[in-house]
């Protein structure tokens, strides 16, 4: 069973954390709203507070393939003592129930209910200690094709894991 995305309770209009979070989030609009599209790309932030290019990372179609290449974006990250990473993608969400997520297709682009959004996963020491979160504006196109994107919606009262989650190391800590 699947959620109309506006008004399913997990997302919920909220104001980022000033600084890196909100620059994340500018940048991901900024892209999308001049190309009308949004490729993976990853922002980061040094010890010094300095923004850095965002940076291609190559989507991980094979799980071997994707595990190594994200353990080594960590490896980057941590040995140039990244204080802040910040993930844009474009791709397809569905809110579900957890029973309906059994019957859920591998694809979410055949998926009933989906929704085409720009997502950000943000990990930055200062903002909820490092811990991920997930924001998502939805993408809706005219009669044209022609894209917008929707106003921000954080993820709330989830948990999530996975080779794309914990590219921040914890302060101090080992992978």
């Amino acid at each position: 069973m699947s959620f109309p995305f506006e008004s399913h309770p997990a997302f919920v209009e909220a104001a980022p954390t000033p600084g890196f979070e909100a620059d994340a989030l500018d940048i991901a609009r900024r892209i999308f709203d001049g190309q009308g599209q949004l490729a993976r790309v990853a922002y980061v932030e040094d010890p010094r507070g300095r923004h850095l290019f965002p940076v291609p990372v190559p989507h991980p179609s094979q799980p071997r393939v994707g595990d190594a290449l994200m353990r080594a974006l960590a490896d980057v990250l941590a040995a140039n003592g990244a204080v802040g990473v910040a993930q844009l993608a474009e791709c397809w969400t569905v809110a579900t129930t957890a029973e309906g997520r059994q019957a859920m297709p591998v694809d979410l682009a055949d998926a009933d209910g989906r929704v085409e959004v720009v997502m950000v996963l943000v990990e930055h020491y200062d903002v909820e200690g490092g811990l991920t979160r997930a924001w998502r504006a939805a993408i809706t196109r005219d009669a044209a094709g022609r894209p917008t994107l929707g106003p921000w919606l954080l993820t709330t009262g989830s948990v999530a894991s996975g080779r794309m989650i914990g590219l921040l190391r914890p302060r101090g800590g080992a992978a």
